[in-house]
């Protein structure tokens, strides 16, 4: 909270004051990023611009990234339910009977696969360098992962 307050240029207690918390803070930034999927996570959009968008999305906004991953990295797979019926797995069923993806790819390992691609630069940022040569914070990184991004995902079908 500390960081956070100072990053916003505001004393702690207001943050307490106006979300009720680090809990609310952090359900009001969930809610956010939520709104920002609901914007361009459209059933009509082709795959590799979909996935373009999430890039895009959350490259613009790393701090909506960095909560997705540590939201993940704090959960104990132990505790979390199987659901073999959620929303973007049906999708990518649907977009697979339509032939956007292979008949032999499973529909939740594709998800997971374009999660991680979207988030590489803010995930493993030493690794995306090492590998690359850029820096993935800078505009040509974001370019060329773009590109290679959209023509992986077009190579699914």
């Amino acid at each position: 909270m500390d960081a956070i307050a100072t990053r916003a240029g505001v004393n702690k207690q207001l943050i307490a004051y106006y979300f009720g918390g680090k809990q609310g803070l952090y359900n009001a930034v969930t809610e956010r990023r939520h709104a920002l999927v609901a914007e361009f996570d459209t059933p009509d959009t082709p795959l590799p611009e979909l996935a373009l968008r999430y890039f895009a999305a959350f490259g613009d906004n790393p701090d909506l990234e960095r909560i997705f991953l540590r939201e993940n990295l704090d959960q104990d797979p132990g505790d979390v339910e199987y659901e073999p019926d959620s929303v973007e797995v049906v999708d990518l069923r649907r977009r697979q009977r339509a032939g956007e993806i292979g008949d032999e790819l499973d529909p939740a390992f594709v998800l997971l696969f374009l999660e991680a691609m979207t988030v590489s630069g803010s995930l493993f940022p030493a690794e995306a360098k090492r590998l690359t040569g850029l820096d993935p914070r800078s505009a040509e990184f974001r370019q060329r992962a773009a590109e290679q991004l959209s023509a992986i995902v077009r190579r699914l079908g």
